[in-house]
Parts: C-alpha cells; structure tokens; sequence
C-alpha cells in the first residue's frame, strides 16, 4: 500500500465518504453526534483543525498533525465510534464509511486558501445555500459568533437552562454526547430552544482554530470576501462529481416524518422489499432520481 503524502506542518486535505456512496448524516441528533466525537477526538490525538464541513454523503477535514500515523489514527478514531453510534440508533450492523480515506497536503499559503475556499463552498456547490456562511454545518458562522444559527434568549425556561447545564458537564468531563443523551434533553425543548441548544453545543464543542485559520488572511472579514469570491478547487483527492442540490433529502427526511411519522434514518433497518415500497412513496410526492433514493435509503447503487 502506498504511504499517505506528509509534510511536516503543512496542512492536509482529508476526505471522507460513506461505504457504497450512501447519506452519513439524517439528522440534527446524527451532526451534533459526530461533532463532539470528532473534538473529543481532536484534542486526544492533538490534531489543529482549520476546517470542518459535514455534507449529506461525505465530509472534509482540513488539519495539522504531528505525523502520517496520527492522521490515521484520529480519522478511524472519530469514524469508528460514529459508525457505532449510528448504527446502534437505528438497528443496522456493519460499515458506514468507505474503508479509504482521502488525503492530500496542501504546501504552501497559496495552496492552502484554495483548499479552505474549497471546503467551506462545499453546500454552495451543492444548492444548499447562497454564501458559505450560510451553512451552520461548515462551522464558518461560529467564527465570528456563540449563537449565529438562533436568536439570543435573555430569560432560559427552566428546561433550557438545565439541558445546557448537562451538556457544560459532559464537555467538561472531556466526553462526547451520544444519541440517548441528546434525545432526553431536546425532547423538552421547543423548537427555538432546539436551535438555541444546538448552537451552544456547536460552540462549546467546536474544534476549529479559527486564529490558526485567520492568519492566512488579513481578517475574517477579508477570509469571507475570499472565500464566496473563489470556490477553490481540489485536485489531488477524487471527489465524485453530482450535479443535483442536496436539499432534496433535507425534502425527503421532512416527507416520511410528516406522513409516515419515522425518522428517516430508521427506514435504513427495514427490508429491500419495504425500502422498495417506501422509495415508490417519496417518489410520488418528490421529484427524485433513482440514485438519490438509493444514496438515501442505503440500497446498492448501479
């Protein structure tokens, strides 16, 4: 097996996909999951994050390792355990990520501004927004704000202040929050307090430098005016080109809640022949394409 490009101190371009090209990420609850596992297991292996974007079907990752041996190390670590929390909340077994990750370094400033212009355009790409900072799962937002995504609360209800209050003791204890924590504490909360939650959860477990990501730039004014100007590009890591928004499972996963009362990410433990009859339902009510569905409900894409 070739070894992995390194150079000491350079940044590296990581990227990642679910096994057979299918969706990662289903819910808010699945994204603040992999979140604070991946700072809790930034900080173990002593990795400098300088980006981060979750997509539907994949992620990137921008950082700064000692060496070869823990880049591999932090990516199994954080994906292992997602894999093991996702699959235990919704009844599956088996691979989630593609067994090989991708990686390239990024020599040199120059290099480096393109890949963050590259990373955090990722849901402009995709339809999903209109500037970068638009998109709370980049993390571009919570440079310059705690709360960017939710309006301040001046008087926490008491079913607020205690959910945060839970969620300030497991980041104290250095722990990651997992799926039974997050759905007792949010299933007390409206949905302005969900965001507001959410935000803090984001800030308080957010594993970017953004003073290391700054100082390619004059300021973060400047960073954002470079980053919407230029949609970077990545040319040492194969990334599969597709041409549709990523909104329409944002659609989907609305649609079999409304009608059929289920998570989307629990359809993924029924048979094929029921996923057969749920793919037929969505694609009564939504303009979707076969593959999409297959992405969706993790059926084998051909």
């Amino acid at each position: 097996m070739k070894k992995r490009k390194y150079f000491p101190g350079e940044v590296i371009h990581v990227y990642q996909r679910a096994v057979n090209g299918h969706n990662l990420f289903y819910s808010l609850e699945d994204r603040l999951v992999f979140l604070t596992a991946f700072y809790h297991f930034s900080r173990k292996w002593n990795v400098k994050v300088l980006g981060l974007c979750l997509m539907i079907d994949h992620l990137h990752v921008l950082l700064i390792s000692d060496s070869r041996k823990t880049i591999s190390s932090f990516v199994n670590a954080y994906s292992s355990i997602y894999a093991k929390l996702f699959n235990a909340s919704c009844g599956l077994k088996g691979q989630l990520f593609a067994k090989s990750f991708g990686s390239a370094p990024k020599v040199g400033a120059k290099k480096t501004r393109t890949a963050i212009s590259y990373l955090f355009n990722n849901p402009v790409e995709k339809n999903m927004c209109l500037k970068a900072e638009d998109y709370r799962w980049n993390l571009l937002a919570y440079g310059r704000s705690e709360h960017p995504f939710s309006s301040p609360i001046h008087k926490k209800t008491k079913n607020l202040s205690y959910a945060m209050r839970e969620v300030r003791s497991y980041h104290e204890r250095d722990q990651y929050l997992t799926y039974n924590v997050l759905r007792r504490i949010l299933k007390k909360l409206d949905d302005t307090e969900v965001e507001r939650l959410s935000d803090y959860i984001i800030s308080l477990y957010n594993p970017i430098d953004y003073d290391a990501l700054f100082k390619y730039y004059e300021s973060y004014g400047s960073m954002l005016i470079a980053i919407n100007s230029n949609v970077g590009s990545e040319y040492d890591i194969r990334e599969e080109y597709n041409p549709y928004s990523d909104n329409i499972y944002e659609q989907m996963s609305a649609l079999v809640k409304k009608k059929m009362n289920v998570v989307g990410k629990n359809l993924l433990s029924l048979s094929i022949d029921e996923k057969i009859k749920v793919a037929a339902f969505i694609k009564q009510h939504l303009n979707v394409t076969n593959r999409q569905l297959c992405k969706y409900l993790h059926l084998i894409i051909y």
